[in-house]
């Protein structure tokens, strides 16, 4: 079974037994103040976000960006910075598509570990990563219920926290 398939039975069974039943709707922040389901959200992201570096350093030439090459960095370096975007003819180093690419890459693999909704296709190109409307909006909505999200998931990526 899927991690996120069993946080949504996790967290269904949750409501359930606390008496919560019927039409039950589970959303965003119903996971983020779930404890199983968001401690299974984080795990899954962990391991979607390694498995996306892989993709990352694996991936051919101008497929997140025209006229780059990416590559992923063993470790993060001093500054946080976890992938290599080189452009242009001469492959220099830049840092705004590496930005860009490191924001894809962290929300496209936390929006494919979410138990409800979109994923890839809904929440976010399956080629570049770029995210949707839809994954804005969801990421925002779990921001507004979990305001430290962003920390929570720079700090898995870099590896201090799993």
């Amino acid at each position: 079974m899927k991690l996120w398939a069993a946080a949504l039975l996790l967290g269904l069974a949750v409501k359930v037994s606390a008496g919560e039943t019927g039409n039950v709707k589970f959303g965003p922040c119903d996971c983020a103040n779930n404890k199983t389901c968001w401690s299974t959200v984080l795990e899954a992201f962990s391991l979607r976000s390694r498995q996306s570096r892989g993709e990352v350093d694996g991936a051919l030439p101008n497929r997140f960006f025209a006229g780059t090459e990416t590559y992923a960095l063993e470790k993060p370096d001093r500054y946080g910075n976890f992938l290599t975007v080189m452009c242009g003819p001469g492959r220099a180093a830049c840092a705004d598509k590496r930005g860009e690419l490191q924001r894809r890459l962290i929300y496209a693999s936390f929006l494919s570990s979410l138990p409800f909704g979109g994923g890839e296709g809904v929440y976010y190109h399956p080629q570049t990563w770029a995210i949707t409307t839809e994954g804005e909006t969801t990421v925002s909505q779990l921001r507004k219920c979990r305001p430290e999200l962003l920390d929570e998931l720079a700090l898995i990526v870099v590896g201090r926290k799993t």
